[in-house]
């Protein structure tokens, strides 16, 4: 496969699969039976207030409370399992924790022996407590989302949140798990935001995010992706991290810059030999070139050295 071929299925992976207008639950009759997934969206019309998307009494039942409180606004929202695929209690796991890195990945950069992974696998097991790794996974199929988290240093945004619906060759045992909450699809309104807003404690339960919303959220166009969350200062420090900023040579200045709540310097030199050092490499040689020819004068011109040694 060409590598316009590889980037345009990235392109396209990141998409998830198209998502399907359900109807509203507060609006929706009493005997209509409960989807698994819901896009609540507010009436132009009647200019109603915003409200919570679920109706009391009419959700399914909600999960335990660990899995869905928390003070952050962010977190909150996540549906997080571990490396072993068990639900995650938030105020426990995220006890310690000062910054969320969210890696979007797929099966096209599923080789975390080297490249991306590789630098994140090393950021996760060298900071293990003031960093917390989300894989978000933008995969069609749970098999490739297991192969990324299972045994991985890493939590990840669960798997059976609507993002995903079959594909024709997915049928019985292998089509996608319906989802056990109402999740936000991409495109829908967040009607539970002025409800976050108003429970500093973060108790109430709200719609979570899934991972198609968090992707769109953050305008992820292909993988791998990486973005840092602040949960001091709840708000994202980078939407597209750099790599280099995670080698080992400058990984501890890129932590002590990230856990004071600041977002990484402008790219630089360093940035772009990583990022396309052929690039950068022929760039410097015609600089040289250049100072050399203006100061040694026409013996140093490419002609005379190729005659010179012919």
């Amino acid at each position: 496969m060409t590598s316009d071929g590889a980037s345009a299925l990235r392109a396209r992976n990141v998409s998830f699969s198209p998502t399907q207008d359900y109807i509203q639950l507060a609006d929706a009759p009493e005997d209509a039976p409960l989807p698994a997934a819901s896009a609540s969206r507010p009436s132009s019309e009647t200019g109603s207030p915003k409200k919570s998307a679920l109706k009391p009494g009419r959700q399914a039942p909600l999960p335990p409370a660990g899995h869905y409180q928390h003070p952050d606004p962010l977190v909150r929202r996540l549906r997080l399992v571990d490396a072993k695929g068990n639900p995650v209690n938030l105020k426990q796991e995220l006890r310690e924790t000062k910054l969320l890195l969210f890696y979007f990945g797929s099966q096209w950069n599923a080789q975390f022996s080297k490249g991306c992974g590789a630098l994140v696998t090393d950021v996760s097991r060298a900071y293990p407590h003031e960093l917390k790794t989300v894989y978000v996974s933008v995969d069609t199929h749970e098999k490739h989302f297991k192969d990324a988290t299972a045994n991985r240093p890493w939590l990840a945004m669960a798997w059976a949140d609507g993002s995903s619906e079959p594909e024709e060759d997915q049928t019985g045992d292998d089509a996608p798990p319906s989802p056990t909450e109402s999740f936000l699809l991409a495109g829908d309104d967040d009607l539970d935001e002025s409800v976050v807003a108003a429970d500093a404690s973060g108790t109430s339960y709200v719609r979570p995010f899934s991972r198609v919303y968090m992707a769109d959220k953050l305008d992820v166009l292909m993988t791998p992706t990486l973005a840092v969350y602040h949960l001091p200062t709840r708000k994202f420090l980078d939407t597209n991290v750099r790599q280099s900023r995670l080698r080992p040579m400058r990984l501890e200045k890129t932590m002590d810059i990230w856990l004071r709540g600041e977002p990484s310097p402008s790219i630089n030199l360093v940035d772009a030999m990583y990022t396309v050092p052929w690039t950068v490499a022929m760039i410097v040689a015609a600089l040289i070139y250049l100072v050399v020819r203006l100061l040694v004068g026409e013996q140093a011109s490419v002609p005379s050295l190729v005659a010179r040694f012919t």
